[in-house]
């Protein structure tokens, strides 16, 4: 059954189904309702001053392949890069960590250097790319301050009104779809903020819901539901034309979409989870809708998606931790298993991010607090092996944190470009992309 939605939330995601994702409706309207002029962008996305004129992104030639997809999977509050990808080799490791290191016996070894955590059984088998060092050459030990960095794409602080999935999207939006990239779980996420307004963001899967597909029973949300396309289709009498109409028929058209692509009654769903191996928790979940929306064809090429779980280990790590390693391990085995069944597995790629590591010694409460570099990975077709550099344990910064060796938006610009053949100057200005596919 669908979650109750809030009335602040159905607003959100109205707005950011109807092209503003914080970014739009509110940025290419002015107080007349006419159209205004769209802000003029850098090449990375930065808003410069207003020209009189709608300017987008340039487009780039599709890439290599033309339907290539990828998962941007978020370790929200901070994941512990040394606990997922363990330093088994150093003893500088086991020197720091006295209660939460892990024991070099449990480790799941990819070479002499470093192994992943216990588990990450499946991922290990199936074999992923480790991304080491990763993180900003400017560090700050603030969520928001960090998590609105990686948000951007962006290592230092930048007053960006975009985000780089947003500035994506609108790159690779050929008009055929309202949407190419959709963000599932924090209502507008700043993620997917663009200028033409070709990224989605919901605050649930169920969150579709909200607007389309109500049960003839349910008497409130189908009147609810028919009056709003009703408006977007001028059945009030007024001509169904304008920017806000345009785009809430749109909206509506995709959500309609959206809803047909999660397909199957409760008990189908469920079962089929539980078959191929899914987890319960709303990463699974969000995996699930992602199988479901790439095998529909909706038009969607990036989906980003927030782990319910909190990384933010200033206590209790040596339990919190291996939970939520748990659940990505199997959350992911149940996403590869689907796309396999689907025939989608040679087309989608995961990656992970997270705003920061976590400090290299313990605190006194069990846990680590806020870090600087981490490590993330790629799971999908041809995975495996090491990029970057694993951050030195005994060269620290003057907070003994880990120094990053790799640039967030590096990494980031890597897979863009890598994976989707984007070039990583069109998102991300002049950082150097890592070659890591």
């Amino acid at each position: 059954m669908p979650t109750e939605m809030s009335r602040r939330e159905v607003i959100a995601w109205l707005a950011a189904g109807t092209g503003a994702a914080a970014a739009g409706a509110s940025v290419l309207l002015n107080d007349s309702g006419s159209p205004a002029a769209a802000p003029r962008m850098t090449s990375d996305g930065r808003v410069l001053e207003s020209t009189g004129r709608t300017t987008m992104p340039r487009s780039v030639a599709p890439p290599v392949g033309g339907e290539r997809l990828l998962v941007v999977l978020e370790m929200l509050g901070g994941n512990d890069g040394m606990s997922m990808v363990v330093p088994y080799g150093s003893a500088a490791y086991y020197d720091m960590r006295q209660d939460t290191a892990i024991a070099q016996n449990e480790v799941l070894q990819i070479d002499d250097e470093v192994g992943l955590h216990p588990n990450l059984n499946k991922m290990h088998k199936r074999g992923i790319t480790l991304v080491e060092g990763v993180g900003s050459t400017v560090p700050n030990g603030s969520h928001f301050e960090m998590a609105a960095r990686w948000w951007g794409g962006h290592s230092a602080v930048v007053d960006d009104k975009t985000g780089w999935i947003g500035r994506l999207a609108d790159i690779l939006n050929d008009g055929s779809t309202p949407a190419s990239a959709l963000s599932i779980g924090s209502g507008a996420h700043p993620i997917a903020r663009s200028v033409g307004g070709k990224a989605l963001s919901i605050p649930s899967v169920d969150a579709i819901h909200a607007v389309v597909g109500a049960d003839s029973d349910d008497v409130l949300s189908s009147s609810f539901q028919h009056a709003l396309r009703g408006f977007a289709d001028g059945q009030d009498g007024v001509p169904s034309t304008g920017l806000i109409r345009n785009t809430l028929t749109e909206t509506l058209d995709f959500a309609e979409r959206l809803t047909a692509a999660q397909g199957g009654e409760g008990n189908e769903v469920e079962s089929r989870r539980e078959r191929l191996g899914y987890g319960n928790s709303g990463l699974s979940d969000s995996l699930l809708l992602a199988a479901n929306v790439f095998a529909a064809e909706t038009g969607v090429r990036v989906l980003h998606a927030t782990m319910d779980g909190d990384f933010d280990t200033h206590e209790g790590h040596s339990w919190r931790h291996p939970e939520l390693m748990q659940d990505l391990d199997d959350s992911l085995e149940g996403f590869h298993n689907d796309l396999a069944e689907r025939g989608l597995q040679d087309r989608v790629m995961v990656m992970t991010t997270s705003e920061f590591g976590r400090t290299t010694a313990e605190n006194g409460s069990g846990g680590l607090d806020h870090g600087a570099a981490s490590v993330a990975f790629l799971s999908g077709p041809g995975t495996g092996g090491r990029r970057g550099e694993y951050a030195s344990l005994t060269d620290l910064d003057e907070n003994d944190d880990m120094k990053a060796t790799v640039p967030l938006e590096s990494y980031i610009g890597g897979v863009v470009e890598g994976w989707l053949g984007v070039p990583s100057s069109e998102v991300f200005g002049t950082a150097t992309p890592l070659s890591v596919i």
